[in-house]
């Protein structure tokens, strides 16, 4: 990305700012970096487990990058403990935490939910069906969970979860494809119409950052059952607003789903996810916690 970086690096001292918040400790950062203007890396990604997930050429060059941007920079942010901790084995220097935020149009989405629309509808948002997005053992437990409630749906989204793709074709291969609606890809308002009438989002990733898709279902008042060790996962949801549960075992998923869909329980997980996502991740507690950060770097 020689090409790339010297126009970034040339167009932002041509605009010479007091401060860069660059993003993403790839080409993006390097280019800020390159300016000497004084910046704010924040690192939104495990470039390690990057590789680990992803093993071709391209990813291994990217994890190079990120070990010269990150031994370069002076100010970093990661998103969420997890990523400042694979952070820190690259650099000893503070890697401060400060997550992402969600804007406050999915927040105004919220309405005050006391107990499971009937039909349960169980939804699931994923880029990619193998690998360690995992949604095939999503797709087993709510197998598992019709047995007990036969008018319950499945809605998955995302590349490859729309009709004929791998989600479809492995679903009717098990021939367990029955209720699992496929939708695939759609614009994101469309998706968190759909996000925000569900009962549940089930969400078996094994590994994510900051997965906002948790934050945006937290934001409303939709529970969360998620992996007990999936990475970022456990911190988002440690305030409530959902179940942890084990995602090599069906049975604990089915079991998670089961809790939160409790009648007695569910207003509690709702409001706790709520109150959670307000606290942590709105726009303003957020935004408010950067320009804390770049005023002192800028001084």
């Amino acid at each position: 990305f020689l090409k790339e970086r010297s126009y970034l690096t040339r167009m932002m001292l041509n605009a010479n700012p007091p401060v860069i918040h660059a993003h993403w400790q790839y080409e993006f950062a390097w280019a800020a970096l390159s300016s000497r203007i004084p910046t704010l890396v924040t690192c939104h990604d495990a470039p390690f487990k990057v590789l680990k997930a992803q093993t071709d050429l391209y990813r291994l060059l990217r994890l190079f990058m990120a070990i010269i941007v990150i031994r370069k920079a002076k100010f970093l942010t990661a998103v969420s403990p997890y990523t400042a901790t694979h952070i820190n084995t690259i650099t000893s220097k503070q890697v401060i935490v400060i997550p992402n935020f969600e804007p406050e149009s999915t927040f105004c989405r919220y309405s005050e939910k006391t107990r499971p629309e009937r039909p349960v509808k169980i939804i699931m948002i994923n880029n990619g069906f193998y690998g360690i997005k995992n949604v095939a053992a999503g797709i087993r437990a709510f197998a598992e969970f019709r047995k007990t409630d036969p008018f319950a749906e499945l809605h998955l989204f995302g590349d490859e979860h729309g009709p004929g793709g791998n989600a479809h074709r492995w679903a009717l291969a098990k021939g367990i494809a029955g209720s699992v609606r496929f939708f695939g890809q759609v614009i994101f308002d469309e998706l968190m119409n759909h996000l925000s009438t569900a009962s549940v989002l089930l969400h078996v990733s094994k590994e994510e950052s900051c997965p906002m898709v948790l934050v945006e279902a937290m934001a409303m008042g939709v529970p969360v059952v998620a992996g007990e060790d999936s990475g970022g996962v456990p911190w988002v949801l440690k305030d409530g607003g959902g179940m942890l549960v084990n995602l090599s075992s069906t049975d604990a998923i089915l079991a998670g789903l089961n809790k939160v869909l409790n009648p007695s329980k569910f207003k509690s997980y709702s409001a706790k996810g709520r109150s959670s996502a307000v606290e942590r991740f709105s726009q303003s507690v957020i935004i408010d916690q950067y320009i804390c950060k770049l005023k002192a770097i800028s001084l």
